[in-house]
């Protein structure tokens, strides 16, 4: 990456934040484009001897580089404690009467156990990146 471009995953954790206080629509489509980011982040799409070949590698490398973001996951402990909130709530839902409601607010509370884990999976930012996205 060329000196002062900005990564897209500070464009997309900019975007989210403030889109968080804003819309809930909005905070969606930014998670979503989080969590493609963090599916891509690693592969390089070079050109190959062919589309079809291209797109396969790339589609194995994608694949191959999920459990090595799962185990830089299940080795920060502040994100799992923080994702393990999201499995109260699941318990809750067990004890709820209204159980639409429960599985309604379970998916909305999904960020809580996604975020986390997208977080850990792509690189830190530096001290500029973090006041660019502030």
């Amino acid at each position: 990456m060329k000196t002062g471009q900005i990564k897209p995953a500070v464009i997309i954790v900019g975007l989210l934040a403030a889109s968080v206080p804003l819309s809930l629509f909005a905070t969606a489509i930014f998670i979503e484009c989080l969590f493609v980011y963090w599916m891509l982040d690693g592969v390089s799409f070079r050109q190959e001897d062919g589309l079809v070949k291209s797109f396969s590698s790339n589609c194995k490398s994608v694949f191959y580089s999920i459990p090595f973001k799962l185990r830089l996951f299940i080795k920060n402990p502040a994100a799992v404690v923080f994702s393990s909130l999201y499995l109260l709530y699941l318990a809750g839902c067990f004890w709820s009467s209204n159980q639409h409601f429960s599985l309604q607010d379970l998916r909305e509370k999904l960020p809580i156990l996604l975020l986390p884990v997208l977080f850990t999976g792509i690189k830190r930012f530096n001290e500029k990146e973090f006041r660019t996205i502030l």
